[in-house]
């Protein structure tokens, strides 16, 4: 663990660079799709609550990907699992734990 833990946003160019040299740099994804006005009121809702930054974990187990599905989604939607980085957590503490809170798994990075 180690990374940096600070009050505000995990947005230090040091703590990013860190993971980049011990991982690589990751793969940039890109997804285009059209919010409506529930997701803009759940989004807007999140943030009211105070949620700003958030880790999307890929978990690959051989050749398949670990996804969730939420109580909130329609029955048959599946997502990868995610959740907030918490400000006393550095963005590697926020992987494992939200990869055990949301799967049940005990992951590597």
């Amino acid at each position: 663990m180690g990374g940096s833990k600070n009050q505000g946003f995990h947005d230090s160019p040091g703590e990013v660079e860190g993971l980049e040299d011990k991982y690589g740099k990751p793969r940039e994804l890109s997804l285009e799709v059209e919010m409506g006005d529930r997701e803009f009121h759940g989004l807007e809702e999140s943030i009211s609550r105070g949620r700003r930054q958030d880790a999307t974990l890929f978990i690959l187990i051989g050749d398949k990907i670990a996804v969730i599905q939420k109580h909130t989604h329609a029955p048959g939607i599946y997502r990868a699992p995610s959740g907030t980085i918490k400000p006393v957590e550095s963005i590697e503490e926020c992987a494992l734990r939200e990869a055990y809170e949301e799967t049940g798994l005990n992951i590597m990075l």
